[in-house]
C-alpha cells in the first residue's frame, strides 16, 4: 500500500472513530493539502484528435444500449449522486446494509472521505470544463432532470467516477473480506 493511501486510511478510519455523524459533513484533509489533480489527470483529448473521435464513438455506441430496456433502466439507477443513494448498490458485495442508522460510523467515513476525494478532481474539472457530448449535440439523455445542472458542470474528471472509486476503496479497507 502506498504511503499516500495509508496515510489516508489511518485518517479516515481515526476520524470516523473521533467524530460523530453530522449532517454538515466536513472533509478529512482540505482541498490544498491534497494531491493537484493537473499533476496527473492529462488533458481530455483535442477535439481534432483520433482519441476525440473514439470517445464521440464511444457516446454514439452507449446511446445504442439505451435500446435495452432493462440496461437502460440499470443506468438510470446508477446514476445517483448522494452517499444515501450510493450505499444501496454497494451493500449487497459490502455483505451487510450500510445506512446512517444502521451502520452510522461506515456513514461518516463514506460521507467524509468522498467528500475529501472528490476534491482532488475538482480543481481538474473547473480547469479542463469539457462539454458533455449530450450536450455538444443538443441531444437529451436517461435522466433529463440533471442535464441543465450538468451543462454547467465539466464532464472530465468524472465526478460520479471519483464517488464510485473512493467508496469502494473506502469499504475494501473497512471490510477487506467482502
Amino acid at each position: 500500500m502506498n504511503v499516500f493511501r495509508k496515510t489516508f486510511v489511518a485518517i479516515v478510519l481515526c476520524g470516523a472513530a473521533l467524530c460523530s455523524f453530522a449532517a454538515d459533513v466536513k472533509p478529512y484533509v482540505e482541498a490544498d493539502a491534497l494531491p493537484n489533480a493537473l499533476n496527473f489527470y492529462p488533458a481530455p483529448p483535442d477535439t481534432m484528435s483520433p482519441q476525440f473521435i473514439y470517445d464521440i464513438s464511444q457516446y454514439m455506441w452507449g446511446k445504442t444500449m439505451r435500446l435495452d430496456s432493462a440496461r437502460a433502466a440499470l443506468a438510470v439507477a446508477q446514476a445517483v449522486e448522494t452517499v444515501e443513494e450510493m450505499v444501496a448498490m454497494f451493500s449487497e458485495p459490502f455483505g451487510m446494509e450500510i445506512s446512517a442508522k444502521k451502520t452510522p460510523a461506515i456513514m461518516n467515513v463514506l460521507e467524509r472521505g468522498i467528500r475529501t476525494l472528490k476534491q482532488v478532481g475538482s480543481k481538474a474539472k473547473r480547469h479542463y470544463m469539457r462539454r458533455r457530448p449530450y450536450d455538444r449535440f443538443n441531444e437529451p439523455t436517461l435522466v433529463p432532470a440533471e442535464e441543465e445542472r450538468l451543462r454547467t458542470n465539466g464532464s472530465y474528471p468524472s465526478g460520479h467516477t471519483i464517488r464510485a472509486w473512493a467508496m469502494a476503496l473506502l469499504l475494501c479497507e473497512v471490510n477487506p473480506s467482502a
